[in-house]
């Protein structure tokens, strides 16, 4: 690999990661009064959400076992 080919690989690495730490920060919500004033700040945290690849290999791995169960029934 050339130095090139490294500093390439760092940038994406790089920016890969910092995107997923903004996307990982909280929210604030603020209410306010009839006249305007702020009275409340909440900081929400959303629940993680599964990646849709692990529940697919979830949903794959089961039929898998599925089709094993049987297969290993009608050959014995």
């Amino acid at each position: 690999m050339t130095l090139s080919n490294l500093k390439k690989i760092l940038m994406v690495a790089v920016l890969y990661t910092s995107a997923l730490s903004l996307s990982a920060q909280n929210k604030i919500r603020y209410s306010y009064d009839a006249a305007g004033n702020r009275i409340k700040r909440e900081i929400v945290i959303e629940p993680q959400k599964a990646p849709e690849n692990s529940q697919k290999s979830t949903e794959r791995s089961q039929r898998q076992r599925f089709w094993r169960q049987i297969h290993g029934r009608h050959t014995h």
